[in-house]
């Protein structure tokens, strides 16, 4: 993959506060705009798979009641990309999806909250 972090990311979820943070991160990173999907709920279900299959990488921030049902709903989609979801304790609901590959990332501060980038921490977790 070149130099870039990623070729094609999408943020599914980037109008929620998390989603919202990754996709301004991604921006800074990312050599284009261009480069970056994303779709949130208003989006169609065509549009979504084509921007499921058009992307390498997946940060996925949507709400733990939604995980399980996103992942049953894209999981044929889903077999050669990396999957990055945003946790808080859900382990118990990615059970099932050894097919995938899925790391989690938990964002350890609430960025509405934690106005200095000093205090703002993210941890990605191995699952096994």
């Amino acid at each position: 993959m070149d130099d870039k972090p990623f070729q094609s990311p999408l943020v599914v979820g980037y109008k929620g506060e998390i989603g919202s943070f990754l996709l301004q991160g991604l921006l800074r990173v990312m050599p284009k705009a261009s480069d970056i999907w994303c779709y949130d709920i208003s989006a169609r279900p065509e549009e979504r798979e084509a921007r499921i299959r058009l992307a390498d990488v997946i940060f996925l921030c949507v709400p733990i009641e939604k995980t399980r049902e996103w992942l049953d709903t894209w999981r044929d989609a889903l077999k050669d990309k990396i999957l990055i979801e945003q946790c808080s304790i859900k382990e118990s609901i990615l059970e099932g999806f050894a097919d995938l590959t899925i790391l989690s990332m938990h964002v350890l501060f609430r960025p509405s909250a934690t106005p200095s980038s000093a205090d703002r921490r993210v941890a990605f977790v191995s699952h096994p």
